[in-house]
């Protein structure tokens, strides 16, 4: 109520229409982090560290503040547990050591239905396609892509 009241929108002699038509509704620019070949790095590896606590509190804090940050890495549960639980979307490519990709399956095994089966369903899709990846974004809206265009979906 404050916040109205001290925009003046209530007022009687307000235009409201006016208002809205200046609105500055733009979001802030984006910012991206990107971060390479940081296995074994306190930062992204451990956080019993002090520099690994401080960057989980920083990844958090700042996913809600238009910042994104990649973390490419060959090992997924190389990152540490506070990261990839937050962690919204992974891209996942070919790979010729099915172990490390089955890794990732209990982490996001609800966009497989929960079966092991769907997701090496769609591991052998990923390697029956040339030049392809796996998307699965988790977040309120959750898909499961082959690409960014083919929506893969299971009974």
């Amino acid at each position: 109520m404050v916040v109205l009241v001290d925009s003046g929108i209530l007022d009687d002699s307000t235009d409201v229409k006016n208002m809205i038509d200046e609105f500055n509704n733009k979001p802030p620019p984006r910012s991206s982090l990107c971060i390479d070949d940081s296995m074994g790095s306190p930062i992204i590896s451990s956080t019993n560290s002090k520099p690994g606590k401080e960057a989980v509190r920083w990844f958090i804090r700042h996913r809600h503040f238009y910042c994104n940050v990649f973390i490419l890495s060959q090992h997924f549960r190389g990152i540490s547990k506070p990261i990839r639980s937050n962690t919204n979307m992974v891209l996942l490519w070919p790979s010729k050591d099915r172990s490390v990709l089955k890794s990732i399956f209990d982490e996001f095994s609800p966009l497989f239905k929960g079966k092991i089966e769907n997701y090496e369903e769609a591991l052998d899709l990923l390697d029956s396609e040339s030049h392809q990846f796996l998307l699965m974004y988790y977040d309120e809206i959750k898909q499961l892509r082959l690409g960014f265009d083919r929506l893969i979906t299971f009974e």
